[in-house]
């Protein structure tokens, strides 16, 4: 997403979907994607799939705090 390759990011982060469903980076990868491409409702949908599968971990603490900050500023955009 860096170098603006969004549909690379989406065809990887899709194929990292099929290894591991329960990741929250994978989902919050497909949220990044999807507001790249102006779908924010699609982004605060996948944002909050991402915190929800980081909420059992609680070395994933911090990342869920940053994707909250993620999903409150799509969600107010």
């Amino acid at each position: 997403l860096d170098e603006n390759k969004v549909d690379s990011a989406a065809y990887f982060a899709q194929r990292a979907m099929t290894l591991d469903k329960s990741s929250p980076f994978v989902w919050n990868a497909l949220a990044q994607v999807a507001e790249r491409k102006g779908d924010k409702p699609e982004a605060v949908k996948l944002l909050r799939t991402a915190i929800e599968k980081a909420a059992g971990d609680t070395s994933l603490a911090q990342t869920r705090r940053q994707m909250q900050y993620q999903l409150a500023s799509t969600a107010h955009e």
